[in-house]
């Protein structure tokens, strides 16, 4: 989605980096209007999920993005966790339901958790019902454009973007 995310240079196998998203509503928001979300709707900060911090959050609320970094998780150990997940689920690769829009991230993005987590986020908002996105946005052009796509090639086609 290069006319959406800021990005980066490329590394050294050739994949395009994308520079990570700051998990703040400043730098949220207009991001997410450039993908199509329509006034009215947008990112608040959650100070905690305790009831009474929750009842700080503005309503309706229709998804919660929590980011974590993840800088210390190499490959290998990304592999390892995939491999004992498939084992655990006794080799059945876990399907997304088919009501949840969901883009698998590929390394090829590199830093690109925080807009995936925005994709999924006003994605499934929109696809749910909850505001119509912007007629011609870039999010609904992809949305239309992977609609009948699974999870993974949905994240290659997000890299041939950047």
């Amino acid at each position: 989605m290069a006319e959406m995310a800021a990005t980066g240079p490329s590394d050294e196998a050739g994949n395009f980096n994308w520079l990570p998203l700051e998990s703040n509503p400043g730098v949220l928001n207009p991001f997410v209007r450039r993908l199509g979300l329509p006034e009215g709707w947008g990112f608040a900060d959650v100070f905690g999920l305790d009831e009474e911090l929750l009842m700080m959050v503005p309503q309706p609320c229709v998804a919660l993005m929590l980011l974590f970094p993840s800088d210390k998780i190499s490959q290998a150990r990304r592999r390892e966790i995939s491999a004992k997940r498939l084992e655990a689920d006794g080799g059945q690769k876990r399907e997304c339901p088919d009501d949840v829009y969901f883009v698998q991230q590929h390394d090829a993005v590199g830093n690109a958790c925080g807009t995936i987590a925005a994709v999924h986020a006003v994605a499934n908002g929109a696809l749910q019902g909850h505001f119509a996105l912007d007629e011609g946005s870039v999010l609904s052009k992809f949305l239309a454009q992977t609609d009948a796509q699974d999870a993974q090639t949905r994240g290659w086609e997000l890299t041939k973007m950047a």
